[in-house]
Parts: C-alpha cells; sequence; structure tokens
C-alpha cells in the first residue's frame, strides 16, 4: 500500500513538471482525467461546466504548494547527512506546514464543490480521486511507460 502511495505521489508531482517534450503526455492524462471524473460522477452537462472551473483551480493552488515544497525539501533531500539537529527539526516542520496547506485546500475546495454537487456525487468524486490514481498507473503500466517525473521529485 505504501508503494502504491508513493507512486501515486510521484505521479500527481510530476504532472505538475513535465515538459514539453512529454506535452501530449499531459494533454492525454488531462483528457482521461476529465473523462474518468465526469463518467464517474456522471456529470451533466451544466454541473460539469461549473466543476471544472473549480476543479482546474484547485489544481492550480496544489500545484503552487506542491512547487514551493519541492524547492524547499531539497536541501533536507540532498544535504540531510550534514544538517544539524534544528536544520532537520525546521524541515520537519516545514513539511508539516505543507500538509496542513494541502488539508486547507482541500477544505476550502470541499466548501465550493458541495455548493454545485450533490452530497452523492461530491462523495462519489473523493471516492473517484483513488480510482482514478488506480487507473493512471494501470494506463502507464500497459503502455511500458513511466509515470511522468520532473526534475525534482518527492
Amino acid at each position: 500500500m505504501k508503494k502504491i502511495y508513493l507512486l501515486v505521489c510521484i505521479i500527481l508531482l510530476g504532472l505538475n513538471s513535465i515538459s514539453i517534450a512529454q506535452g501530449n503526455r499531459k494533454e492525454e492524462i488531462e483528457k482521461f482525467r476529465k473523462e474518468y471524473f465526469t463518467r464517474q460522477l456522471s456529470l451533466n452537462a451544466e454541473e460539469a461546466k461549473k466543476f471544472w472551473p473549480i476543479y482546474d483551480e484547485q489544481q492550480i493552488e496544489f500545484q503552487k504548494i506542491q512547487k514551493d515544497k519541492r524547492t524547499r525539501m531539497r536541501a533536507f533531500r540532498e544535504d540531510f547527512d550534514s544538517m544539524t539537529d534544528a536544520e532537520l527539526e525546521k524541515a520537519i516542520n516545514d513539511e508539516m506546514i505543507f500538509r496542513q496547506k494541502e488539508l486547507d485546500l482541500d477544505k476550502k475546495y470541499h466548501e465550493r464543490y458541495k455548493a454545485i454537487l450533490s452530497v452523492r456525487k461530491l462523495a462519489l468524486y473523493y471516492r473517484a480521486q483513488e480510482g482514478f490514481k488506480r487507473e493512471l498507473i494501470r494506463k502507464l503500466q500497459e503502455k511500458g511507460g513511466r509515470p511522468p517525473r520532473g526534475p525534482e521529485m518527492d
């Protein structure tokens, strides 16, 4: 389970830093994501029209948090053995701050989703998030490809 979680994290973090050469792959993943969620949530045209702009906005905010996290945590990964206890403690605290930012973002968008989706569709959305990750991993493995990677991965 931890391996799957790690792979999913790598995929999600890599999605926001795919190079231009992998642009088509990113577009394919985004197309698959929209088809998958639309199908799983049974979104009608009106719901989709409201849902996707909010979802896309959330993803942009999430990617900003991830980029900041990668930048700040680089030293933690690269200089771990030479870091003082105080530096390690700061790095750990920074990680907790990033986790809290992600949770705060989820809570913020949960309220926005509640305004446009029924409780059942909102529950399906959260359930579909995990299903999407599994399906994306499966599709990438079938194509013989690895998950997209950025220059720095956590």
